[in-house]
Protein backbone atom coordinates (compact mmCIF):
# COMPACT_ATOMS: atom_id res chain seq x y z
CA UNK A 1 0.00 0.00 0.00
CA UNK A 2 2.82 2.36 0.90
CA UNK A 3 4.49 1.69 -2.45
CA UNK A 4 1.21 2.38 -4.32
CA UNK A 5 0.73 5.63 -2.43
CA UNK A 6 4.30 6.69 -3.23
CA UNK A 7 3.85 5.86 -6.93
CA UNK A 8 0.61 7.85 -6.99
CA UNK A 9 2.36 10.86 -5.45
CA UNK A 10 5.19 10.61 -7.98
CA UNK A 11 2.72 10.46 -10.87
CA UNK A 12 0.89 13.50 -9.52
CA UNK A 13 4.19 15.42 -9.28
CA UNK A 14 5.11 14.46 -12.85
CA UNK A 15 1.69 15.59 -14.08
CA UNK A 16 2.06 18.87 -12.16
CA UNK A 17 5.47 19.68 -13.64
CA UNK A 18 4.38 18.76 -17.18
CA UNK A 19 1.40 21.08 -16.75
CA UNK A 20 3.76 23.90 -15.81
CA UNK A 21 6.02 23.19 -18.77
CA UNK A 22 3.12 23.15 -21.23
CA UNK A 23 1.73 26.35 -19.79
CA UNK A 24 5.14 28.04 -20.10
CA UNK A 25 5.59 26.82 -23.66
CA UNK A 26 2.24 28.17 -24.75
CA UNK A 27 2.83 31.61 -23.20
CA UNK A 28 -0.74 31.42 -21.88
CA UNK A 29 0.33 32.18 -18.31
CA UNK A 30 2.67 35.06 -19.12
CA UNK A 31 0.03 37.60 -18.23
CA UNK A 32 -0.07 38.68 -14.59
CA UNK A 33 -3.57 38.74 -13.15
CA UNK A 34 -5.41 42.03 -13.48
CA UNK A 35 -2.88 43.66 -15.84
CA UNK A 36 -2.72 44.39 -19.56
CA UNK A 37 0.81 43.87 -20.82
CA UNK A 38 2.69 43.73 -24.08
CA UNK A 39 5.44 41.21 -24.59
CA UNK A 40 7.86 42.43 -27.28
CA UNK A 41 9.39 39.42 -29.03
CA UNK A 42 11.74 40.84 -31.66
CA UNK A 43 13.10 44.01 -33.26
CA UNK A 44 14.48 44.74 -36.74
CA UNK A 45 15.59 47.83 -38.66
CA UNK A 46 14.65 48.21 -42.31
CA UNK A 47 18.02 48.56 -44.05
CA UNK A 48 17.12 51.39 -46.42
CA UNK A 49 14.22 52.90 -44.48
CA UNK A 50 14.35 54.92 -41.28
CA UNK A 51 11.98 52.56 -39.53
CA UNK A 52 12.29 50.19 -36.59
CA UNK A 53 9.87 47.26 -36.67
CA UNK A 54 8.90 45.03 -33.79
CA UNK A 55 6.58 42.14 -33.03
CA UNK A 56 4.78 41.54 -29.79
CA UNK A 57 2.03 39.74 -27.94
CA UNK A 58 -0.75 41.67 -26.25
CA UNK A 59 -2.86 40.22 -23.42
CA UNK A 60 -6.46 41.32 -23.79
CA UNK A 61 -8.50 42.32 -20.73
CA UNK A 62 -11.06 39.51 -21.02
CA UNK A 63 -10.52 35.83 -20.30
CA UNK A 64 -11.27 32.80 -22.41
CA UNK A 65 -11.98 29.27 -21.23
CA UNK A 66 -10.08 26.26 -22.52
CA UNK A 67 -10.67 22.77 -21.14
CA UNK A 68 -12.22 24.29 -18.04
CA UNK A 69 -9.23 26.58 -17.39
CA UNK A 70 -9.52 30.37 -17.54
CA UNK A 71 -6.92 31.98 -19.78
CA UNK A 72 -6.27 35.58 -20.60
CA UNK A 73 -6.96 36.11 -24.29
CA UNK A 74 -3.98 37.22 -26.36
CA UNK A 75 -3.32 38.59 -29.81
CA UNK A 76 -0.21 39.36 -31.84
CA UNK A 77 0.91 42.83 -32.91
CA UNK A 78 3.45 44.22 -35.35
CA UNK A 79 4.77 47.77 -34.79
CA UNK A 80 6.53 50.32 -36.98
CA UNK A 81 8.35 53.22 -35.27
CA UNK A 82 10.12 56.12 -36.94
CA UNK A 83 13.82 55.94 -36.14
CA UNK A 84 14.13 59.72 -35.88
CA UNK A 85 11.47 60.28 -33.22
CA UNK A 86 10.20 56.91 -31.99
CA UNK A 87 6.70 57.82 -33.14
CA UNK A 88 4.48 54.84 -33.92
CA UNK A 89 3.56 55.22 -37.58
CA UNK A 90 1.14 52.29 -37.70
CA UNK A 91 0.60 48.78 -36.43
CA UNK A 92 -0.80 45.45 -37.58
CA UNK A 93 -2.97 43.26 -35.34
CA UNK A 94 -3.33 39.50 -35.78
CA UNK A 95 -6.37 37.29 -35.14
CA UNK A 96 -6.97 36.39 -31.51
CA UNK A 97 -4.69 33.67 -30.16
CA UNK A 98 -2.38 34.19 -33.15
CA UNK A 99 0.97 35.93 -32.88
CA UNK A 100 4.05 36.61 -35.07
CA UNK A 101 6.87 34.28 -34.06
CA UNK A 102 9.48 35.08 -36.76
CA UNK A 103 9.76 37.96 -39.20
CA UNK A 104 12.18 39.62 -41.61
CA UNK A 105 12.24 42.88 -43.59
CA UNK A 106 13.31 43.25 -47.22
CA UNK A 107 16.48 45.29 -47.86
CA UNK A 108 14.45 48.22 -49.24
CA UNK A 109 12.09 48.15 -46.26
CA UNK A 110 8.93 47.70 -48.34
CA UNK A 111 8.09 44.05 -47.52
CA UNK A 112 7.81 42.17 -44.22
CA UNK A 113 7.66 38.35 -44.19
CA UNK A 114 6.02 36.87 -41.09
CA UNK A 115 5.61 33.35 -39.70
CA UNK A 116 2.71 33.39 -37.26
CA UNK A 117 1.69 30.81 -34.66
CA UNK A 118 -1.47 29.69 -32.95
CA UNK A 119 -1.23 29.53 -29.16
CA UNK A 120 -3.17 27.38 -26.72
CA UNK A 121 -2.52 25.88 -23.33
CA UNK A 122 -1.80 22.55 -24.97
CA UNK A 123 0.35 23.57 -27.88
CA UNK A 124 2.19 26.24 -29.81
CA UNK A 125 1.93 25.44 -33.50
CA UNK A 126 2.96 27.17 -36.73
CA UNK A 127 -0.17 28.67 -38.23
CA UNK A 128 0.78 30.39 -41.46
CA UNK A 129 3.00 32.66 -43.53
CA UNK A 130 2.31 36.15 -44.80
CA UNK A 131 3.91 39.08 -46.59
CA UNK A 132 3.01 42.60 -45.48
CA UNK A 133 3.60 45.69 -47.60
CA UNK A 134 4.93 48.46 -45.35
CA UNK A 135 4.55 51.10 -48.06
CA UNK A 136 0.95 50.12 -48.90
CA UNK A 137 0.06 49.23 -45.29
CA UNK A 138 -1.70 46.00 -46.24
CA UNK A 139 -1.12 42.26 -46.53
CA UNK A 140 -0.08 41.19 -50.02
CA UNK A 141 -1.01 37.66 -49.08
CA UNK A 142 -1.50 35.55 -45.97
CA UNK A 143 -2.40 31.88 -45.72
CA UNK A 144 -2.33 28.88 -43.40
CA UNK A 145 0.34 26.20 -43.60
CA UNK A 146 -0.56 22.80 -45.01
CA UNK A 147 -0.38 19.88 -42.58
CA UNK A 148 2.92 18.84 -44.14
CA UNK A 149 4.38 22.31 -43.59
CA UNK A 150 3.10 22.47 -40.00
CA UNK A 151 4.80 19.17 -39.23
CA UNK A 152 7.97 20.61 -40.75
CA UNK A 153 7.80 23.21 -37.95
CA UNK A 154 9.00 26.45 -39.63
CA UNK A 155 11.48 28.16 -37.32
CA UNK A 156 13.09 30.99 -39.32
CA UNK A 157 12.21 33.28 -42.24
CA UNK A 158 14.39 35.50 -44.43
CA UNK A 159 13.75 37.70 -47.44
CA UNK A 160 16.68 37.01 -49.75
CA UNK A 161 18.79 39.73 -51.43
CA UNK A 162 16.95 41.17 -54.38
CA UNK A 163 13.67 40.97 -52.50
CA UNK A 164 12.07 38.37 -54.80
CA UNK A 165 12.24 35.20 -52.67
CA UNK A 166 11.37 34.26 -49.10
CA UNK A 167 13.35 31.46 -47.46
CA UNK A 168 11.68 29.51 -44.65
CA UNK A 169 13.76 27.13 -42.54
CA UNK A 170 11.94 24.23 -40.88
CA UNK A 171 12.91 21.10 -38.95
CA UNK A 172 12.32 18.89 -41.99
CA UNK A 173 12.57 21.14 -45.03
CA UNK A 174 13.75 24.41 -46.49
CA UNK A 175 11.08 26.23 -48.53
CA UNK A 176 11.39 29.09 -51.01
CA UNK A 177 8.37 31.29 -51.80
CA UNK A 178 7.66 34.14 -54.18
CA UNK A 179 7.49 37.44 -52.28
CA UNK A 180 4.66 38.96 -54.32
CA UNK A 181 2.38 35.93 -54.67
CA UNK A 182 3.28 33.54 -51.84
CA UNK A 183 3.59 30.69 -54.32
CA UNK A 184 6.02 27.92 -53.34
CA UNK A 185 8.98 27.97 -55.72
CA UNK A 186 11.14 25.17 -54.36
CA UNK A 187 11.40 22.75 -51.44
CA UNK A 188 14.57 21.06 -50.21
CA UNK A 189 14.20 18.08 -47.88
CA UNK A 190 17.36 16.07 -48.35
CA UNK A 191 19.64 18.40 -46.40
CA UNK A 192 17.74 18.34 -43.11
CA UNK A 193 16.92 14.63 -43.33
CA UNK A 194 20.66 14.00 -43.13
CA UNK A 195 20.58 15.30 -39.58
CA UNK A 196 17.49 13.98 -37.88
CA UNK A 197 15.23 10.97 -38.19
CA UNK A 198 12.53 12.00 -35.73
CA UNK A 199 10.98 15.35 -36.67
CA UNK A 200 10.79 16.64 -33.10
CA UNK A 201 14.36 15.82 -32.05
CA UNK A 202 16.26 18.94 -30.97
CA UNK A 203 18.50 20.61 -33.52
CA UNK A 204 20.06 24.06 -33.59
CA UNK A 205 20.45 25.93 -36.89
CA UNK A 206 21.10 29.51 -37.97
CA UNK A 207 21.10 31.28 -41.33
CA UNK A 208 23.71 33.75 -42.57
CA UNK A 209 22.66 37.39 -43.24
CA UNK A 210 22.14 36.75 -46.96
CA UNK A 211 20.47 33.37 -46.42
CA UNK A 212 23.18 31.63 -48.44
CA UNK A 213 24.81 29.68 -45.60
CA UNK A 214 23.35 27.53 -42.85
CA UNK A 215 25.09 26.19 -39.74
CA UNK A 216 23.60 23.15 -37.96
CA UNK A 217 24.58 21.27 -34.85
CA UNK A 218 23.02 19.01 -32.28
CA UNK A 219 21.78 21.01 -29.33
CA UNK A 220 22.50 18.40 -26.67
CA UNK A 221 25.15 15.66 -27.02
CA UNK A 222 22.88 12.78 -26.02
CA UNK A 223 19.41 14.14 -26.75
CA UNK A 224 17.51 11.68 -28.91
CA UNK A 225 20.24 9.02 -28.80
CA UNK A 226 20.33 7.06 -32.05
CA UNK A 227 17.81 9.41 -33.65
CA UNK A 228 20.68 11.59 -34.83
CA UNK A 229 22.44 10.74 -38.07
CA UNK A 230 24.88 13.64 -37.98
CA UNK A 231 26.37 14.74 -34.66
CA UNK A 232 28.85 17.31 -36.00
CA UNK A 233 28.75 21.07 -36.51
CA UNK A 234 28.11 21.45 -40.23
CA UNK A 235 28.02 24.44 -42.57
CA UNK A 236 26.05 24.30 -45.82
CA UNK A 237 26.11 26.51 -48.90
CA UNK A 238 22.40 26.56 -49.77
CA UNK A 239 22.91 28.19 -53.17
CA UNK A 240 25.17 25.38 -54.32
CA UNK A 241 23.40 22.69 -52.31
CA UNK A 242 26.72 21.58 -50.91
CA UNK A 243 28.24 20.96 -47.49
CA UNK A 244 31.36 23.12 -47.21
CA UNK A 245 32.71 22.18 -43.78
CA UNK A 246 32.18 19.92 -40.82
CA UNK A 247 33.89 19.62 -37.46
CA UNK A 248 33.37 17.73 -34.24
CA UNK A 249 31.01 19.43 -31.81
CA UNK A 250 33.02 21.05 -28.96
CA UNK A 251 32.65 19.70 -25.44
CA UNK A 252 31.46 23.11 -24.16
CA UNK A 253 27.78 23.69 -24.86
CA UNK A 254 27.01 26.30 -27.52
CA UNK A 255 23.47 27.68 -27.45
CA UNK A 256 23.54 30.46 -30.05
CA UNK A 257 25.36 31.39 -33.25
CA UNK A 258 25.67 34.34 -35.61
CA UNK A 259 27.47 34.63 -38.92
CA UNK A 260 29.76 37.63 -39.24
CA UNK A 261 28.41 40.27 -41.67
CA UNK A 262 30.97 39.22 -44.31
CA UNK A 263 29.84 35.58 -43.81
CA UNK A 264 33.43 34.38 -43.44
CA UNK A 265 33.14 33.40 -39.78
CA UNK A 266 30.59 32.08 -37.28
CA UNK A 267 30.48 33.32 -33.70
CA UNK A 268 29.14 30.87 -31.12
CA UNK A 269 27.75 31.86 -27.73
CA UNK A 270 28.44 29.26 -25.07
CA UNK A 271 27.14 28.46 -21.61
CA UNK A 272 30.62 28.83 -20.09
CA UNK A 273 30.49 32.58 -20.83
CA UNK A 274 32.77 32.55 -23.87
CA UNK A 275 32.07 33.82 -27.37
CA UNK A 276 34.10 31.76 -29.84
CA UNK A 277 34.70 32.48 -33.51
CA UNK A 278 35.16 29.73 -36.09
CA UNK A 279 35.86 30.04 -39.79
CA UNK A 280 33.01 28.74 -41.96
CA UNK A 281 35.67 26.47 -43.44
CA UNK A 282 35.95 24.74 -40.06
CA UNK A 283 39.24 26.11 -38.78
CA UNK A 284 39.69 25.96 -34.99
CA UNK A 285 38.52 28.97 -32.96
CA UNK A 286 40.39 32.02 -34.26
CA UNK A 287 39.10 34.35 -31.56
CA UNK A 288 37.66 34.06 -28.04
CA UNK A 289 35.87 36.67 -25.98
CA UNK A 290 35.11 36.22 -22.28
CA UNK A 291 31.80 37.60 -21.01
CA UNK A 292 30.01 37.58 -17.68
CA UNK A 293 27.58 34.74 -17.29
CA UNK A 294 26.44 32.27 -19.91
CA UNK A 295 25.75 33.66 -23.38
CA UNK A 296 22.05 33.60 -24.32
CA UNK A 297 22.10 35.44 -27.66
CA UNK A 298 24.34 37.55 -29.92
CA UNK A 299 24.00 40.28 -32.53
CA UNK A 300 26.52 41.89 -34.89
CA UNK A 301 26.29 45.43 -36.17
CA UNK A 302 26.11 45.38 -40.00
CA UNK A 303 29.72 46.59 -40.31
CA UNK A 304 30.97 43.88 -37.93
CA UNK A 305 32.51 46.45 -35.59
CA UNK A 306 30.17 45.92 -32.63
CA UNK A 307 28.86 42.75 -31.03
CA UNK A 308 26.05 42.80 -28.47
CA UNK A 309 25.90 39.88 -26.05
CA UNK A 310 22.96 38.90 -23.87
CA UNK A 311 24.08 37.14 -20.72
CA UNK A 312 22.27 34.89 -18.31
CA UNK A 313 22.67 37.47 -15.54
CA UNK A 314 20.24 39.95 -17.12
CA UNK A 315 22.64 42.26 -18.96
CA UNK A 316 23.32 43.25 -22.56
CA UNK A 317 27.03 44.00 -23.09
CA UNK A 318 28.17 45.72 -26.29
CA UNK A 319 31.76 45.01 -27.37
CA UNK A 320 34.08 46.58 -29.86
CA UNK A 321 34.62 43.20 -31.45
CA UNK A 322 37.78 44.11 -33.32
CA UNK A 323 39.49 45.40 -30.15
CA UNK A 324 37.86 42.80 -27.88
CA UNK A 325 36.76 45.55 -25.49
CA UNK A 326 33.44 46.21 -23.79
CA UNK A 327 32.14 49.68 -24.66
CA UNK A 328 28.74 49.71 -22.96
CA UNK A 329 26.47 47.63 -20.78
CA UNK A 330 22.70 47.63 -20.22
CA UNK A 331 21.12 46.17 -17.11
CA UNK A 332 17.92 44.89 -18.70
CA UNK A 333 16.88 42.29 -16.16
CA UNK A 334 13.28 42.10 -17.28
CA UNK A 335 10.75 40.57 -14.94
CA UNK A 336 7.23 39.25 -15.35
CA UNK A 337 5.94 38.96 -18.91
CA UNK A 338 9.10 40.48 -20.38
CA UNK A 339 11.27 37.64 -19.11
CA UNK A 340 9.52 34.88 -21.07
CA UNK A 341 12.29 33.65 -23.34
CA UNK A 342 14.36 30.54 -23.78
CA UNK A 343 18.10 30.16 -24.19
CA UNK A 344 19.01 30.30 -27.86
CA UNK A 345 16.23 32.74 -28.75
CA UNK A 346 17.32 36.17 -29.99
CA UNK A 347 16.82 38.97 -27.46
CA UNK A 348 14.78 41.92 -28.83
CA UNK A 349 17.66 44.16 -29.97
CA UNK A 350 18.78 45.58 -33.31
CA UNK A 351 21.49 47.71 -34.95
CA UNK A 352 20.59 50.23 -37.64
CA UNK A 353 21.89 49.60 -41.18
CA UNK A 354 24.99 51.76 -40.68
CA UNK A 355 25.50 50.71 -37.07
CA UNK A 356 25.03 54.25 -35.75
CA UNK A 357 22.04 53.31 -33.58
CA UNK A 358 21.20 50.42 -31.27
CA UNK A 359 17.65 49.58 -30.17
CA UNK A 360 16.61 47.15 -27.46
CA UNK A 361 13.87 46.17 -25.06
CA UNK A 362 14.73 47.65 -21.67
CA UNK A 363 12.38 46.90 -18.78
CA UNK A 364 9.39 46.73 -21.07
CA UNK A 365 10.21 49.84 -23.13
CA UNK A 366 11.75 50.19 -26.58
CA UNK A 367 14.82 52.43 -26.38
CA UNK A 368 17.17 53.77 -29.07
CA UNK A 369 20.79 54.75 -28.37
CA UNK A 370 23.60 56.35 -30.33
CA UNK A 371 26.51 53.91 -30.63
CA UNK A 372 29.06 56.76 -30.70
CA UNK A 373 28.08 58.33 -27.36
CA UNK A 374 25.58 55.77 -25.97
CA UNK A 375 23.20 58.58 -25.19
CA UNK A 376 19.53 57.71 -25.33
CA UNK A 377 17.78 59.16 -28.38
CA UNK A 378 14.27 58.10 -27.37
CA UNK A 379 12.42 55.53 -25.29
CA UNK A 380 8.79 54.54 -25.88
CA UNK A 381 6.30 52.41 -24.03
CA UNK A 382 4.61 50.02 -26.50
CA UNK A 383 1.14 50.64 -25.16
CA UNK A 384 -1.72 48.68 -26.68
CA UNK A 385 -3.41 50.58 -29.51
CA UNK A 386 -6.77 52.08 -28.55
CA UNK A 387 -8.61 49.97 -31.08
CA UNK A 388 -7.83 46.88 -29.01
CA UNK A 389 -9.33 48.39 -25.90
CA UNK A 390 -12.72 49.09 -27.48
Amino acid sequence: MARKALCKQQLMLVFFFWTLILAEGSMATVQASGENRILIRSLLFASEASVLAGTGLYSLPEHIKLDGINLRAQTGLMYFWLMESGRLTHFVSFPRETWPQHFDISPDGTRVAVIFYEVSLKDKRPHGLGCYSFSEKKWLWKWKWSQDEVEGFPQAVKILPGGRRILVLGYQSIWYYDVETGQKVYEWRRLLRDYVVWRYALRTSYLSPSGRYLVIWQEKPFEGGALWRNRDVTVWDLERGKEISRWKKPTYECVFAKFSPDEENIVFGCKDGYVREWSIRGRAPTKELKTKGGVYSLLFSPDGRLLSVESGIGTIAVFDYLRQKEVHQFAVLNKGPYSFRTMGEQYPMAFSSQGEYFALLDKGKICLYSTSTWEQKWCVDPKPPNVLND
